[in-house]
């Protein structure tokens, strides 16, 4: 044992920097895939943590990761879906088969168009309609027809035009009311991303799945396909929190876990790109690195993890100016003496 702490000692030793390589880690933000490939969803829901947060900022991160705000919305509670029909099921969440009710994929977009989401938001209110943003040019768009020739009736009446079902686009609507909030299509140039809004002095969080994350959500339409990709878009810093508390138990010492949260820092910087197909850095099970969020199993976290990762904050471990590759395990049946 003691053998084995004087090695990670010599590790953290060979610390150069605090500033965490960007081949990976784009400006400090790491992107987690949740959802992908086999296991992508039809329908993603988000609610804001009561008292952490309040709305959703709604918009796209762009190269650099950093979140482009197109409009805010007051509801706590959306669902993303691929634009289309959706239907809902007799507990009143959406189903990708047949439901009870159901919000059609056509709808009239009026004539006008807007250069910002406050004044579209301000003309779909006097319509009973909603925004959508296509191409970075907003639109009203109003009611949700299951057939195009319904569609085609209600905008001979109101002068728009019929808009059909978009094979890159989503749809944001309102969980508890079954209706359309806003609707995105950047023609797959960027993908649609939403976050919670601070309303106190903590950093807001957000549930999905039941589990409560920080940072934000992005949502790649899989083009053609009624299936998206959800990731999480989350600070580096917060990503290590919610990594070391699966990873080493709290019981132990707090330098045992500083030194898990510099080699889980160090690991994502370093295989940051491994599942770049997908579109993200890296997956949420052991494959790359346990990460499920904030809603730890270890109600302590706060007061020993996070210590942990606060006081080690942007340390890597590197080799010749690189970061090494810091793989790690539970057990390993001595094979590292």
């Amino acid at each position: 044992m003691k053998k084995f702490w004087f090695l990670l000692s010599l590790f953290v030793l060979m610390i150069a920097s605090a500033t965490v390589s960007a081949s990976a880690v784009t400006n400090g933000v790491v992107k987690v895939g949740l959802y992908y490939g086999s296991n992508s969803l039809y329908s993603a829901n988000a609610q804001v943590v009561t008292g952490l947060g309040e709305g959703f900022e709604l918009g796209y991160y762009d190269e650099e990761r950093q979140f482009v705000s197109l409009g805010y919305i007051e509801e706590n509670s959306v669902s993303v879906t691929p634009d289309g029909s959706i239907a809902y099921g007799k507990d009143g969440e959406i189903t990708s088969g047949s439901g009870q009710t159901v919000l059609g994929g056509w709808h009239v977009q009026l004539p006008e168009w807007y250069d910002d989401f406050d004044a579209a938001q301000q003309a779909a209110a006097d319509c009973d309609g909603y925004v959508a943003c296509v191409d970075g040019v907003f639109y009203v768009r109003v009611g949700s027809y299951e057939s195009e020739r319904d569609a085609v009736t209600e905008a001979m009446e109101v002068g728009g035009t019929v808009v059909g079902p978009s094979a890159t686009g989503v749809t944001v609507t309102a969980r508890a009311e079954q209706r359309i909030l806003f609707q995105f299509d950047y023609k797959g140039w960027y993908d649609f991303a939403l976050q919670a809004c601070r309303s106190g002095n903590e950093s807001p969080q957000t549930w999905f799945k039941a589990k409560k994350y920080y940072g934000g959500f992005q949502y790649r339409r899989v083009s053609g396909s009624n299936s998206l990709y959800v990731y999480s878009v989350v600070g580096l810093e917060d990503y290590i929190k919610c990594v070391v508390p699966y990873e080493m138990s709290n019981s132990w010492p707090l330098e045992a876990l500083k030194a898990q949260a510099i080699c889980a820092r160090t690991y994502v910087t370093r295989v940051g790109e491994r599942h770049s197909k997908y579109g993200f850095d890296v997956c949420n099970s052991e494959d790359c690195q346990v990460y499920f969020g904030v809603d730890f199993q270890y109600n302590d976290h706060t007061t020993v993890s996070d210590e942990a990762v606060e006081a080690t904050a942007g340390l890597c471990m590197y080799y010749e100016g690189k970061p090494i590759y810091a793989v790690y395990s539970a057990s390993n049946g001595g094979a590292s003496e």
